[in-house]
């Protein structure tokens, strides 16, 4: 599944945990224009598993 960050940061990861929680085998991947190092730790510790740069 791509997510686009522009979604408000809240709800992206409260998305982002109830999809890994319900459907585990789907890999989440990030579309984004800002990867910067403490965006990216919070996202992969909510269960994101790529980052695409735009």
């Amino acid at each position: 599944m791509i997510l686009d960050t522009l979604l408000p940061n809240e709800k992206k990861l409260k998305m982002v945990k109830w999809i890994k929680k319900n459907y585990p085998l789907i890999n989440i991947i990030f579309f984004t224009n800002n990867s910067n190092s403490l965006a990216s730790k919070t996202a992969i510790h909510a269960g994101v598993d790529y980052f695409i740069d735009k």
